[in-house]
């Protein structure tokens, strides 16, 4: 009765969507796993002096902001052209 209710592009879709996701919230996971070890480093008392400047932290966060927003912008971009060129093909 229902059997064609899904296409297998709206199923095909999803996955895709589903694929990216996870491969969005691993990236994201992994930094702030780098960004956990860099503090270790950073905290780590052996040497005498610190090796960081003092300004590291701001400049740290101020580096993974803009790549972040950069990302995203080129990741928007490339998904826009991929929606207009499905679009194209599928009319």
């Amino acid at each position: 009765l229902c059997k064609n209710y899904f296409s297998l592009a709206v199923l095909q879709r999803h996955r895709i969507e589903l694929l990216f996701y996870d491969i969005l919230i691993f990236l994201s996971l992994f930094l702030l796993f780098l960004l956990f070890l860099v503090d270790i480093m950073a905290n780590n008392t052996t040497s005498l002096g610190s090796p960081w400047p003092g300004n590291f932290w701001e400049d740290l966060i101020m580096s993974f902001t803009v790549s972040m927003a950069i990302g995203l912008v080129l990741g928007g971009f490339i998904w826009a052209v991929f929606i207009c060129l499905s679009r194209r093909r599928r009319a």
